[in-house]
């Protein structure tokens, strides 16, 4: 029996297979040093599916190789801006761990101000039923800003 065979891995070719009776995805999967989703026919499968005559397989890979476009991307960076591979992964290193940082420092400065707001409201509600002492406190808050309030 004969199979058409497109993996999707950017050669842009379709082959022709000549298979025997009762061959699986799976058996072509392998013999093509091949994985990823299978489609037969433009259906999925599963790896146990068996082929027939005149089918149309597709494999689009699922096993991108992000570490190796990362690094080809930082050879160049690097070349483009005459640092080497190493100086440049400290780089970005350092400036993941600054933001990183800023973040976790935007979250606490966050929750201080949600502190505040909260305070701010229950002193709101106490001047509003007439609690003079607790006004004057509502009245010396500070906004965070260096501004009283």
């Amino acid at each position: 029996m004969n199979i058409t065979l497109i993996i999707n891995d950017g050669d842009g070719r379709a082959r022709s297979l000549d298979l025997t009776a009762g061959t699986t995805v799976n058996q072509v999967l392998q013999d093509n040093n091949a994985n990823g989703i299978v489609r037969v026919n433009r259906q999925k499968v599963e790896t146990d599916y068996v082929l027939s005559d005149g089918d149309t397989m597709t494999v689009t890979p699922t096993n991108v190789k992000m570490a190796s476009l990362e690094e080809a991307f930082n050879r160049a960076t690097a070349e483009a801006y005459g640092h080497n591979e190493d100086e440049l992964a400290t780089t970005y290193a350092n400036k993941h761990k600054q933001l990183t940082c800023a973040i976790e420092a935007a979250k606490a400065e966050l929750q201080n101000y949600s502190e505040k707001l909260a305070t701010l409201e229950a002193y709101k509600s106490e001047a509003l039923q007439g609690n003079k002492a607790n006004l004057i406190n509502y009245l010396n808050l500070d906004d965070g800003c260096g501004n009283t309030l």
